[in-house]
């Protein structure tokens, strides 16, 4: 299970919606003052992603909260071969035809080229039609997991933000 922090902003009946700030893996690595990734990813600005969650909870919570989400790896996996590799095997299949129908042109490669540009438009096309059927399941999308910020007594609250709480 992949999760994160994320702050909520508004609760209707069953959904809640959340701000989460994309996170990298150069926030763990001890050498990211010094690296070239590391300094790049701190001079830019944080990108928020704003999530809606369905959850039988939303009564319960209230803006300004700390919540952990998940989403899990199975469903990643699945969403980055869809996205990536249905495009990338129809660029290949498309080079394997066009070279198959234009390979005898001589040098010109401009048939093999339009060939795989097609196959491959053809590869987001399909990887677009089965994303979208992918949105109606459940099991891709993420979920609430924890519900954080609860009061331990009534004047203290656990701040999910600092290492230290009051």
């Amino acid at each position: 299970m992949i999760t994160t922090l994320a702050t909520i902003v508004s609760t209707q009946d069953h959904t809640i919606t959340v701000h989460c700030q994309q996170q990298s893996t150069c926030g763990s690595c001890a050498s990211k003052s010094s690296c070239g990734s590391g300094i790049v990813e701190n001079s830019l600005p944080k990108h928020i992603h704003e999530v809606v969650l369905k959850t039988s909870q939303a009564q319960q919570l209230t803006i300004g909260q700390w919540v952990e989400i998940g989403l899990s790896e199975r469903s990643m996996i699945h969403s980055a071969l869809l996205m990536y590799m249905i495009p990338l095997l129809g660029l290949l299949i498309g080079c394997v035809v066009g070279a198959v129908f234009f390979g005898d042109t001589n040098g010109h490669e401009s048939g093999i080229i339009a060939c795989s540009v097609l196959f491959s438009g053809l590869g987001f096309g399909i990887s677009r039609y089965f994303a979208r059927r992918l949105e109606q399941n459940s099991a891709y999308h993420p979920s609430l997991l924890r519900i954080l910020g609860e009061p331990i007594c009534g004047d203290r609250m656990i701040n999910a933000t600092l290492k230290d709480s009051d």
